[in-house]
């Protein structure tokens, strides 16, 4: 347990430190004279809702999810490490069946909207 309160510590500041560098481009583009602040997406493949421009590439976004389950993979061996093979393949298997879960709910909002 004390592995996994180290690694979300160290994921929330990541997390943190993502939200500030976000937040802090949001105050320099308000302070832009109109046209050239959040709503021009010139050039750029962004798409803006909201008032906030979204970028996110299909690169990107496999290259976040592989993070995620390399992670997950990692945090598995450590289980392995820790304790047997038995209580490490319970969690991947949760892991699995939430992941794929997941896909379903993905499935189920698209049909929707």
């Amino acid at each position: 347990w004390i592995y996994f309160a180290i690694a979300t510590a160290l994921l929330l500041i990541v997390d943190t430190r993502s939200t500030m560098k976000r937040q802090r481009a949001e105050v320099v583009e308000a302070r832009q004279p109109q046209g050239a602040g959040v709503g021009s997406t010139s050039g750029g493949s962004g798409r803006t809702t909201g008032g906030e421009t979204v970028e996110m590439s299909v690169r990107k976004a496999a290259r976040n999810t592989a993070f995620w389950i390399f992670t997950a993979i990692v945090f598995n061996l450590g289980l392995l490490l820790m304790y047997d093979w038995k209580f490490a393949m319970q969690w991947a298997d949760g892991y699995m069946l939430e992941y794929l879960l997941s896909m379903d709910n993905l499935f189920v909002f698209c049909t929707i909207f």
